[in-house]
């Protein structure tokens, strides 16, 4: 009769370790699922940043620089990003605008 009892209380561990295994990887799973990458192009190695999903996005610190030509500020989709206002969706890579010097 005890080792039936031992038995018993052995599997119910067992399934509320695997349990809290399962439910941990998951939730760890819903955490990366609210994170998005921007990328920022026209460095010579471009600028990828980690945020939270629904967000806005912090400029770089430093403007890109191309001799010859003037930065003019971020684009994506050939739409100017606003800092101030606008919210990461999705992954996404903002691109350089320039002006040439005459």
């Amino acid at each position: 009769m005890k080792i039936k009892k031992i038995l018993t209380v052995i599997s119910v561990l067992i399934l509320v370790i695997t349990f809290t295994t399962i439910f941990a990887s998951c939730t760890e799973v819903n955490q990366d699922v609210s994170l998005v990458e921007v990328t920022f192009e026209g460095y010579e190695h471009n600028v990828i940043h980690t945020t939270n999903i629904n967000t806005i996005v912090k400029k770089p610190l430093i403007d890109p620089v191309k001799e010859g030509y003037r930065f003019l500020g971020w684009y994506y989709c050939d739409v100017e990003w606003d800092f101030a206002v606008d919210i990461v969706e999705t992954d996404l890579t903002l691109v350089p605008k320039w002006m040439k010097f005459s």
